[in-house]
């Protein structure tokens, strides 16, 4: 959502190990660029930095900003989302609890 943040998404994947190893890929990868200017990409649930983030020029996220104001200016919030398809809602349920050990 914001200029501040690295974003990147996987291709569908059908097993643990895969998505793993493209994320593994993914991380590699975005950490070359800012490598080249001295800095370096973290893993933070939120900025350890004083920063009021900049909006990035998406449709979807000017909208998150319009409807969560306060939180899109003041907060730089971190995270990772993860898209699994399931048959059930039964094996819905239980799909948190397995990844959750296993996300790197």
């Amino acid at each position: 959502m914001s200029r501040e943040q690295l974003e990147f998404a996987t291709s569908p994947q059908s097993g643990m190990n895969e998505l793993a190893h493209e994320i593994a890929r993914h991380q590699a990868e975005s950490a070359r660029h800012p490598e080249r200017m001295g800095a370096a990409v973290v893993a933070l649930a939120t900025s350890a930095l004083l920063v009021s983030p900049t909006i990035d020029t998406g449709d979807h996220y000017h909208w998150i900003a319009r409807h969560f104001r306060l939180t899109a200016e003041e907060q730089l919030t971190c995270g990772c989302q993860a898209h699994v398809e399931v048959d059930s809602d039964e094996e819905g349920l239980g799909v948190p609890d397995r990844a959750r050990v296993r996300c790197p």
